[in-house]
């Protein structure tokens, strides 16, 4: 069974790698004969690709072409290798500076994804944060940024299905708690996170936005619970939130001018 189900998926592959940009059409035939599969096999191949978006069939022609499900997907890579490429001197600057070990992640499905970090002079090994290591969105300085500029609808879909789980005996985990920290993000557009990964260990992280205003990743530090103490914490602060401002800057994004009625605008009201 696994056999044939690797074979269809090599298949189906190759059906996609036979486009080109000398020939980015090509009809049934055509590809039946790269491939050396019969008719039927390729029209089979073809009518699950087309279901999914990955080709589509001229109407004119009934010639076959590549879809936009792959444009989708390759825009979505795209933009993460600029983020990640984009980010690499402010990540460096960020540890130089504060010199705990900074981060850059993503959100990937219902988790949040560390693309990039860079180890600080004080180095802190949180394992579920190497480079494609995941966090749930609830634990983490920069999931839970991630996770609080999602849409309302999102977070509660989120709070219903179980993706929130807890890692840590600090981790954010009831419903109550989880919509606090959403709003108190929102507000100083920050997150300031204590052990809530692995004991002994605090994490800040900010938002970057695209020339959208919209949030595509989230910047950090974490290191050991000492060096965070109230005293530091408004440098450090100020340095995770500058260098995502810098980072957002050169995606496009204008920081607004913000009035105070305009702070937090984005917060969740539930009734108790």
């Amino acid at each position: 069974m696994s056999t044939t189900t690797v074979r269809s998926i090599e298949r189906a592959l190759k059906i996609l790698q036979a486009f080109t940009s000398e020939e980015p059409e090509l009809t049934l035939s055509e590809l039946g004969r790269r491939l050396d599969l019969s008719l039927s096999t390729m029209h089979r191949l073809l009518a699950t690709l087309q279901v999914h978006g990955f080709v589509e069939q001229n109407e004119n022609t009934g010639k076959y072409r590549l879809g936009l499900a792959l444009f989708e997907l390759g825009s979505l890579v795209q933009q993460n290798m600029d983020l990640r490429q984009l980010s690499q001197v402010p990540l460096r600057r960020l540890a130089r500076q504060t010199r705990e070990t900074a981060y850059l992640c993503v959100l990937d499905k219902n988790e949040a994804l560390c693309v990039d970090r860079v180890e600080g002079q004080h180095q802190v090994r949180v394992l579920a944060l190497d480079v494609g290591g995941r966090l749930p969105l609830n634990c983490g300085a920069a999931p839970r940024v991630l996770l609080a500029f999602l849409p309302d609808e999102v977070i509660d879909d989120l709070l219903d299905d179980g993706s929130l789980v807890r890692v840590a005996p600090a981790s954010l985990f009831h419903p109550d708690e989880i919509w606090d920290d959403v709003k108190l993000t929102r507000e100083r557009d920050y997150t300031f996170s204590v052990e809530d990964v692995i004991e002994g260990v605090a994490a800040i992280g900010a938002p970057i936005r695209d020339h959208t205003g919209e949030v595509v990743g989230a910047l950090s530090i974490a290191g050991m619970l000492p060096h965070f103490e109230e005293s530091r914490l408004p440098p450090l602060i100020e340095a995770v939130q500058e260098e995502a401002r810098a980072i957002s800057t050169s995606l496009g994004w204008t920081e607004p001018i913000r009035t105070p009625g305009q702070v937090g605008s984005r917060n969740h009201s539930k009734e108790d």
